[in-house]
């Protein structure tokens, strides 16, 4: 689901139209989310149309308990200036309104269903599910379980294990959901680089060109109006797959603020601990008769990162010689026969290959397989020119 930008209304993953207040929220020639009150599109320069006679549905929703009585409603400027005085009767003296933000599944919706407009029956919009107007959404609730508002209104991180493999994946991961956050919960469409700059400080991130390297790289995720980040679709959905593995994972990030020192202490030990010893499979053979070998399989491609690797090795071990039955070992046991250096915490690497690229599965780490994806980019995409 995404938000429309103009009134926050949740709507489908494919909507280009809000049917809650009927503005054109992606660039019908880019497909690009557009900016709030901006008369083009920034990326390609297409004119943006708005209905201005569109007027959003009024909307009542009233829930009671033994112990109090809720309302959340949603009205047109037309309707507003009047609702106050007739909510107010419905409430005892000692209780205000309160707006959930979170819908009730046991509210009662008191509204009746209006008609639909012409626009709500346009073609385009033929499609659209319409969905309960809830005042917050899930990414909502969610973005706001990372971070915490501090008493000068400035933000500090809530949870600090950003699931991060390194200083640098740290640092764009907590400026990514810096900017969404001030997307979604502060309506704030461009967000200086100066105030994500300012909040790296606070972590303890300095300055650094390789952030900032790392940033201007990412221009799928981002539209580049200096001297502000405007979050794209794309950005949109980055963003929301960090907060659910923040939220969801149970594996620790290699990197966050507050363990750093005694993960150095650990490794200056010289001792590994157990779940991070491998051995080697003596009996692979990497240079079977009528089969190519290892090294020459790994010559005719261009793999630079762990993850490539682990993908690569995982297709030559079933693929190319049928081996079954794919441990950690096995892949460690490759990188000691071609001579490259192997990642240090190789089950995350393995881990995070299955959930960064989908190239490999790794539910079941005794038996590790090549997915789909993995197939395809091993035979195709990774090919030397």
């Amino acid at each position: 689901m995404i938000n429309c930008q103009f009134c926050a209304h949740q709507l489908p993953d494919n909507a280009k139209f809000c049917y809650k207040c009927g503005r054109q929220i992606i660039c019908k020639q880019c497909g690009e989310r557009l900016i709030k009150d901006a008369p083009i599109c920034v990326v390609c320069g297409s004119e943006v149309k708005t209905n201005t006679n569109f007027n959003a549905p009024n909307h009542i929703k009233f829930s009671e308990t033994t112990t109090e009585r809720r309302f959340e409603a949603c009205f047109s400027d037309q309707t507003a200036g009047n609702v106050v005085e007739t909510l107010s009767g419905f409430l005892p003296i000692n209780h205000q309104p309160k707006f959930q933000s979170v819908l009730d599944p046991k509210l009662v919706d008191i509204t009746p269903e209006p008609a639909l407009s012409a626009k709500e029956n346009d073609e385009e919009n033929s499609s659209f599910i319409p969905q309960q107007d809830n005042c917050a959404t899930s990414n909502d609730a969610d973005i706001s379980k990372i971070f915490r508002t501090k008493a000068d209104g400035s933000l500090s991180l809530h949870i600090t294990d950003l699931k991060a493999n390194s200083k640098v994946d740290f640092a764009f991961r907590a400026s990514l959901l810096f900017i969404y956050y001030q997307n979604e919960i502060a309506q704030v469409s461009e967000v200086p680089k100066s105030d994500v700059l300012s909040f790296l400080n606070s972590l303890g991130l300095k300055n650094d060109g390789s952030y900032r390297k790392k940033m201007s790289l990412m221009k799928s995720l981002f539209s580049s109006v200096s001297p502000s980040y405007i979050l794209s679709l794309t950005g949109e959905k980055e963003a929301e797959k960090y907060i659910e593995e923040i939220l969801t994972s149970d594996n620790e990030g290699i990197w966050s603020i507050g363990n750093l020192s005694k993960k150095s202490a650990s490794r200056s030990s010289g001792k590994r601990s157990s779940s991070d010893s491998y051995s080697v499979v003596a009996s692979l053979n990497f240079s079977p008769s009528g089969k190519e070998s290892l090294k020459d399989f790994l010559s005719r491609r261009d793999l630079k990162s762990s993850m490539e690797l682990n993908a690569a090795f995982v297709y030559y071990l079933e693929k190319m010689i049928g081996l079954t039955g794919i441990t950690p070992n096995h892949i460690y046991t490759c990188y000691k026969h071609a001579n490259i250096k192997y990642p240090s915490k190789l089950r995350q690497s393995l881990t995070d290959t299955k959930r960064r690229k989908t190239w490999i599965e790794t539910a079941d780490m005794e038996n590790i397989k090549i997915a789909p994806n993995g197939e395809n980019y091993i035979e195709h995409d990774s090919l030397r020119e």
